[in-house]
């Protein structure tokens, strides 16, 4: 890590920290092998810069990492294996083959808000070298989803998958089905699954894409390509609420919207529609 991005991951943390309960903020502090102190006569600011500046590099980025604060870039730039279809959200499914059946319901229902999914075992042709195929997907992919089923752990290949994923700075989305996220794993909020159809873990997936700064610049994207394409009033509606809760627009995604309303009939006479596209322009022409 260097000096730049140390002192400014330094200052997001004890803001974050200053924010938290006290005894909690310092349970956290000792998780991450900072060491703490029982009493302190100065601000908890001052106190929180004080213990951060003791961690190393790498528990200052596991804490970072902990709370969503690690950098980076609007639309994650990788080099993009063959494999994903162009324009597309990527999405890396990590999982053992218990689970092939709904993961293939999964990446179906993924597809309709313009999410691509890689199944190793479905994507990848017999005839290619499939471990690089699998490491370059990866690699290129703007997030992993690992579906924890309780054989996760029996494959070979899983966990190198995840830490692929995690030293390429891919965001890694733990899916508990049947299984707690555990080593790195545990410090990624999981989504849970079990007793839960395949369909609505689709559903769940796509509103953690849409709400997660490592990930929301890409899905703002995909979901207004989504509407300029929309083929029903309903699905303009769908569609509408996600990109409601991305947490920015750039400027160039509210005229694609604003022009998907002339374009396409399915989105101009969608009820709430246009009124919903007034009023996400007035929301981020206020942040300018």
């Amino acid at each position: 890590m260097n000096t730049s991005t140390r002192v400014k991951l330094l200052e997001l943390l004890a803001k974050q920290l200053d924010e938290m309960n006290l005894s909690i903020a310092q349970m956290t502090l000792r998780q991450f092998r900072i060491p703490t102190y029982e009493h302190w006569d100065e601000d908890n600011l001052a106190y929180f810069v004080s213990r951060l500046e003791q961690g190393a590099d790498e528990d200052i980025e596991a804490l970072a990492a902990h709370f969503d604060l690690l950098p980076h870039s609007p639309i994650r730039e990788a080099p993009v294996s063959a494999v994903w279809p162009q324009g597309s959200f990527r999405l890396f499914i990590s999982h053992v083959s218990e689970k092939l059946a709904s993961i293939g319901i999964i990446k179906e229902r993924l597809a309709d808000y313009g999410i691509s999914c890689f199944i190793a075992q479905v994507d990848i042709e017999p005839t290619r070298e499939w471990q690089d195929e699998i490491e370059a997907a990866i690699r290129s992919a703007d997030a992993l989803a690992a579906v924890l089923t309780p054989n996760f752990r029996s494959s070979m290949w899983t966990d190198q998958e995840i830490g692929i994923a995690i030293g390429s700075g891919v965001l890694v989305i733990p899916i508990d089905a049947g299984l707690a996220p555990y080593g790195f794993l545990a410090r990624y909020q999981a989504l849970v699954a079990k007793e839960k159809k395949a369909k609505e873990v689709a559903e769940l997936l796509v509103q953690v894409l849409t709400r997660n700064p490592a990930t929301a610049a890409r899905m703002g994207a995909v979901l207004v390509g989504s509407l300029e394409a929309s083929i029903s009033w309903g699905w303009s509606r769908t569609l509408m609420t996600l990109i409601e809760q991305l947490p920015e627009l750039s400027p160039e995604l509210l005229r694609r919207i604003e022009a998907a309303e002339e374009k396409n009939k399915e989105v101009k006479y969608a009820h709430t529609v246009p009124d919903r596209i007034r009023a996400l322009n007035e929301r981020f022409s206020t942040r300018k």
